[in-house]
């Protein structure tokens, strides 16, 4: 995952006030939070995974989900 302080000052450097630059970092800011919910889901979903195959369990399929919330969707 990129680090997010040299996005925010390039932001910051880039625009000509402060309006502009509030919507740019909070268009970043739910982005940033889409990717990492996507992440987290993901390792919380193959935590469980391989907690239930420990239990004998098998997986038929892994289908592809999206979740939408305020800051944006989720895959």
């Amino acid at each position: 995952m990129e680090n997010i302080i040299p996005k925010i000052y390039q932001l910051l450097n880039e625009t000509r006030d402060f309006i502009s630059f509030e919507e740019q970092l909070k268009r970043l800011m739910y982005s940033t939070f889409a990717d990492v919910m996507g992440i987290v889901f993901g390792q919380l979903d193959e935590a469980i995974v391989n907690e239930k195959r420990k239990e004998g369990w098998k997986r038929e399929r892994k289908d592809k989900k999206t979740l939408t919330f305020t800051f944006g969707a989720v895959t």
